[in-house]
């Protein structure tokens, strides 16, 4: 395990710090810009974070961030609150897309959530299991659980892609489309 972890590490500094530098035009990694209201180079962005912690957790915590958080969670119903240690392991991404000021690394149709989103999935299983344990050791109505599909139907209704959805594109898949659209 160990060979492998340092491999994984040294590979991914290899390519972040030699290879993909060397292959831009600016000769640093072109998604260092994202963050660059903390520094202009990787340095300088780890120093400027450790130098103002108020204004990252102000960052990470700002209104449209938390909305993207909601957009995250609101699927599995909040469950995956309930088994944080598997989230934990996405946390370097989450990072990355609440930090950055490329406000697309916060809509969740596109790539950026690609590796979050199994995580909240696993959190999510390991949640309702946590809950389940909870209520059967307090010999509560099983019943409860039925409140989780709420927030569910709520957020495949919002943001889903079935035909009866708000902002569903279905139709736009499935028909002719005019040239002039």
């Amino acid at each position: 395990g160990l060979v492998t972890a340092a491999s994984g590490i040294l590979a991914f500094l290899v390519i972040f710090l030699v290879l993909i530098p060397k292959a831009s035009a600016s000769g640093q990694h072109w998604a260092l810009s994202y963050l660059s209201m903390y520094g202009n180079s990787l340095n300088q962005i780890i120093v400027g974070m450790i130098r103002s912690p108020i204004r990252v957790v102000s960052d990470f915590f700002g209104y449209d961030r938390l909305y993207y958080y909601f957009q995250l969670l609101l699927p599995v119903g909040f469950l995956s609150l309930l088994a944080p240690q598997f989230l934990l392991i996405s946390l370097p991404n989450l990072l990355i897309n609440s930090l950055s000021n490329n406000q697309l690394m916060r809509i969740i149709d596109y790539q950026y959530t690609s590796s979050i989103i199994p995580w909240i999935f696993i959190s999510a299983i390991y949640g309702y299991k946590n809950l389940l344990r909870f209520i059967i050791k307090r010999k509560l109505n099983r019943r409860y659980v039925i409140f989780f599909a709420v927030p569910i139907l709520l957020s495949s209704y919002w943001w889903g892609e079935l035909p009866y959805e708000k902002t569903s594109r279905f139709f736009y898949f499935t028909s002719e489309q005019s040239e002039n659209v």
